[in-house]
């Protein structure tokens, strides 16, 4: 979808059209919000995106070799859909030189 099927979205809602540079931001907070409190979101075709937690673990600094604790933490983890993960991978058939003949001299 692109800025202008979201913004006519967005019209078609209510939003007056000289707010339409908040239409990315207001997609994205209430995206936020939504992680925040621990929702699930799935676009379907798109993908999905979830809050993961993670425990303690023991960590090492690659340049010091240093071990130490990483804390537990939550992060964001995005999942591709099924169309959307098919549609970046399409490959082109790819064409094959002919081979030349007497006929193509």
């Amino acid at each position: 979808m692109g800025f202008a099927v979201l913004l006519k979205t967005f019209l078609f809602l209510g939003y007056p059209p000289r707010r339409k540079s908040d239409v990315p931001g207001v997609v994205i907070d209430r995206m936020s919000e939504a992680l925040f409190s621990g929702d699930r979101i799935e676009i379907r075709g798109f993908g999905s995106f979830e809050v993961r937690e993670y425990e303690e673990y023991t960590g090492r600094n690659p340049k010091t070799g240093e071990k130490k604790v990483v804390l537990p933490k939550k992060l964001p983890f995005f999942k591709t859909g099924k169309d959307f993960r098919e549609k970046v991978n399409l490959k082109q058939e790819v064409k094959k030189p002919r081979k030349r003949n007497q006929l193509d001299r």
